[in-house]
């Protein structure tokens, strides 16, 4: 099993949609789940936008977290796409605030993570130093940072590495940190790789309306697009 937290501290760098079509390249290759940490919950409107509100707010990560309900009754199947669902809503935004006394449940969290049957779990989390984005940093195999052309790129990538190195530190061993570039063109992409902030995919996602039009639509990327086909050079480089 493999599991990838997609993980930056900046906001609109892409993580939602690197996580939303990643898994559906993913689910190619065999059962794939995809988890929502964001209580701002795209990702689950993107999979689960046919699911009544109230069947996800009855079984839900939050429920998976604070340990009222098995994490397996809290899988949601999207239809459209075969892949399961482990969904968030407004409310994950306490979750927080409630286990703050109960450390032991990201640990938790992370074991019974790694008992579910799934060849890859993606994992979709917040643009902050928060509970949940400690939960996908224990759990997580490989951490898949979006990185932009951008000022406060560097800031927001270290801040991120020593989230890490502090995973590393707690348990012995830390995640694998992957920094992708995203939303460049070919000389934004240049520049990036050669500012040595950390180990590059060799994959990018460059970028394109086609993107934002499928997020905002509930649709998968063209199977001819350009879009389509990094992403799939991603999936086949993280496999």
């Amino acid at each position: 099993m493999r599991i990838i937290a997609v993980a930056s501290l900046k906001g609109g760098a892409g993580k939602t949609a690197v996580s939303i079509f990643l898994s559906q390249l993913l689910r190619e290759k065999g059962k794939t789940l995809a988890v929502d940490l964001d209580h701002n919950n795209n990702l689950t409107d993107y999979f689960l936008r046919n699911t009544e509100t109230e069947k996800i707010e009855s079984a839900n990560v939050y429920h998976a977290l604070a340990g009222t309900r098995q994490i397996v009754d809290c899988v949601h199947t999207s239809g459209d796409t075969e892949i399961s669902v482990l969904p968030a809503t407004p409310h994950l935004a306490r979750v927080g605030l409630e286990l703050a006394r109960d450390p032991g449940s990201i640990l938790r969290f992370a074991k019974t993570l790694r008992k579910l049957d799934f060849a890859s779990i993606v994992i979709d989390t917040p643009p902050a130093l928060c509970f949940e984005l400690s939960c996908a940093l224990y759990a997580a195999s490989i951490v898949l940072s979006p990185v932009s052309f951008s000022r406060w790129t560097v800031q927001g990538f270290a801040l991120l590495k020593e989230e890490i190195c502090g995973v590393s530190k707690a348990i012995g061993k830390a995640p694998r940190l992957l920094a992708l570039p995203v939303l460049v063109n070919s000389m934004q992409e240049t520049k990036l790789r050669g500012s040595e902030l950390a180990q590059f995919t060799h994959s990018a996602i460059r970028r394109a309306g086609s993107i934002k039009s499928a997020c905002d639509s509930g649709k998968p990327l063209k199977a001819n697009s350009g879009s389509y086909a990094e992403f799939r050079e991603l999936a086949e480089e993280l496999c």
